[in-house]
């Protein structure tokens, strides 16, 4: 979970577990702490230790760019909406399959994706982190 540190600073939320009690934490994450066998994220001066609580991020699948991406130029929106361009190219590669690791992203194409919460980094298919897909399929079949 040590790429959580680069979602610091955003507002990730994460749904936390505690022995039957559930807790969704939509307060900014301000930090994260390694030690040898424990994890602490922390919003503001509330910190949940992996020792007690089992927590995880609820992140925005990559296959969900495409959509995004599909559904700004339906409504008109110019690569004018992006920083550069380059941006836009960058987002559509990714959108498309065409560059799949991280570390060739480019550096504002990263920075991009990480403040708004997608998971660039795999942890959902590693179970680390939830898709916000699935929070809202059990929220629908909760009504």
């Amino acid at each position: 979970m040590n790429e959580l540190k680069y979602y610091v600073g955003t507002r990730l939320k994460f749904v936390i577990h505690r022995e039957g009690d559930r807790i969704e934490e939509e307060k900014e994450f301000t930090g994260i702490h390694f030690s040898k066998s424990t994890t602490t994220i922390w919003f503001g001066e509330i910190g949940y230790s992996n020792e007690y609580f089992d927590f995880k991020p609820i992140l925005k699948p990559l296959n969900m760019l495409k959509h995004r991406l599909k559904g700004l130029e339906k409504v008109g929106v110019e690569s004018a909406f992006f920083s550069t361009n380059v941006l836009a190219a960058d987002l559509w590669a990714i959108a498309n399959g065409d560059i799949t690791d991280w570390r060739y992203f480019k550096s504002d194409t990263l920075i991009f994706l990480i403040d708004r919460q997608y998971d660039v980094f795999g942890l959902i298919e590693r179970r680390l982190a939830i898709k916000s897909m699935e929070l809202e399929d059990d929220t629908l079949e909760d009504h």
